[in-house]
């Protein structure tokens, strides 16, 4: 799935450019198709067997992505914000991005593996240095919290301006692509 031959790699660009393409039944169709299935039913079973795990005991699940994805789902049913919960597929949708970052266009030409989180760090800060605005300001709203003790995950979450220059950066230069733009 990572690393397609070329057959595969023109049938993925023909099923883009024309829809129906890829349901013709060729090899590398029925082989791309067989290969997602794989993937999204592993998602699948990951998602079951954390939502049949305990939860630890400050009645949280495990600590890993789904996990805490999970307990998100859980905590907005319990708030009565089903409508920010994610679906089941959505879930699912979420794995595979999980699993498919970093496998951009930079491993096509680079053959070489990215760390996608070093990576958008490296570019957040870039970014905070040519925007030295945006930079006070997340700088002052990060010193409200205690930095004397270690901020627990809901005192870092309820930073909203953290949380929209973190998620600005990563819809500016998404993990696995080269920018495009001009800073």
């Amino acid at each position: 799935m990572f690393q397609p031959e070329g057959s595969t790699r023109l049938m993925v660009v023909l099923g883009y450019l024309f829809p129906l393409f890829k349901y013709i039944p060729l090899p590398a169709n029925v082989a791309i198709e067989k290969a997602r299935k794989t993937l999204r039913d592993t998602a699948l079973s990951m998602i079951h067997l954390k939502e049949g795990q305990d939860a630890d005991k400050e009645g949280r699940g495990h600590r890993d992505i789904v996990g805490v994805m999970i307990e998100e789902n859980r905590k907005n049913r319990e708030m009565g914000a089903s409508q920010d919960a994610l679906t089941e597929d959505e879930m699912v949708n979420q794995i595979m991005t999980f699993l498919a970052a970093g496998q951009g266009p930079l491993e096509t030409y680079a053959n070489v593996r990215h760390e996608t989180t070093s990576s958008s760090v490296t570019w957040a800060l870039y970014l905070l240095s040519t925007h030295p605005d945006i930079q006070e300001k997340l700088r002052q709203e990060v010193q409200t919290l205690d930095l004397d003790n270690s901020p627990s995950f809901e005192q870092v979450e309820s930073l909203k301006y953290l949380n929209n220059v973190c998620r600005e950066v990563l819809r500016f230069i998404p993990p696995g692509t080269l920018p495009n733009r001009h800073f």
